[in-house]
């Protein structure tokens, strides 16, 4: 589960302990009020969910844990009213090639949804049989689904990005349509930055604006061959950069050749362009 997801998973939980803390109940200050039944009930629950329709298609198979509550308050001796709120998370994690309607991307993938909804909900109590009060309910409301598709969440490091990219360059040389032309006539890189709240390894350069060529993106502060400030990273990053180049170079050279790819030839020159995979 992304940082988002359990920001908002806190978020239910403190509200949940806070409406348990400001319910009618809490109003009996008095031992003769404490000792008269209570007009109010709540339920803190853990759920599982099972993915269904067009769920079932973006997390095919799983269940999914939850959260819910749900306070009821006595309308009348055989009727109460109340609120229900549940959260539940369904992630899929594979590696694989999804289709969308302008193209398609290949890798290693993070599916999740969120699925919420608060509703209102009634209940009656039409009799009570051998200890056992029997009674029908049901609820309308609201639900938001959040969903989030992450490509590339292993690549943790920029070795293991310097590699990939340099085997995803291949691959895309190496595709062939059933006449025998490319498959494949470019691609866009996407992003040029890394973001905070993202997290997702896949920038040119640091949220501190440092690029990932082994010797900005580091913990020592620096300068570059421009004069400008780098380093103050958290950690070394690594070396990314240096394969960028050297695998966008070796499409150059078999493109035009229509050879094999030419020797190791690196050198970052400090500037370059984006790619998204």
């Amino acid at each position: 589960m992304t940082n988002r997801r359990w920001l908002l998973l806190t978020q239910l939980l403190v509200a949940l302990f806070v409406a348990s803390l400001t319910a009618p109940r809490a109003q009996a200050q008095t031992q003769a009020a404490l000792s008269e039944p209570s007009n109010f009930m709540s339920l803190t629950t853990f759920e599982l969910s099972l993915p269904l329709g067009d769920t079932k298609k973006y997390v095919t198979g799983g269940l999914g844990p939850g959260l819910g509550w749900e306070g009821r308050w006595t309308v009348n001796a055989h009727s109460s009213a109340g609120v229900s709120l549940s959260v539940a998370g369904f992630s899929r994690h594979t590696d694989a090639t999804i289709d969308f309607p302008s193209g398609a991307a290949t890798g290693d993938q993070l599916r999740q949804l969120m699925p919420a909804q608060l509703l209102a909900t009634g209940y009656v109590y039409p009799f009570q049989k051998n200890g056992v009060r029997w009674y029908a309910g049901g609820g309308v409301g609201g639900g938001h689904v959040d969903q989030d598709f992450t490509l590339g969440t292993t690549l943790r490091t920029q070795a293991e990005r310097a590699a990939r990219y340099e085997r995803d360059i291949d691959s895309m040389l190496d595709a062939r349509m059933d006449d025998g032309s490319s498959a494949v006539i470019g691609m866009l890189w996407w992003e040029y930055m890394d973001k905070w709240g993202e997290r997702a390894n896949w920038g040119l350069v640091s949220p501190r604006h440092n690029a990932y060529d082994g010797r900005e993106a580091v913990r020592a502060t620096g300068r570059d061959p421009w004069g400008i400030p780098t380093g103050g990273e958290d950690a070394d990053y690594g070396d990314f950069l240096s394969a960028v180049v050297r695998a966008n170079r070796a499409v150059a050279d078999r493109l035009r050749c229509g050879g094999p790819v030419s020797p190791d030839r690196t050198g970052y020159s400090g500037s370059g362009s984006a790619t998204k995979r």
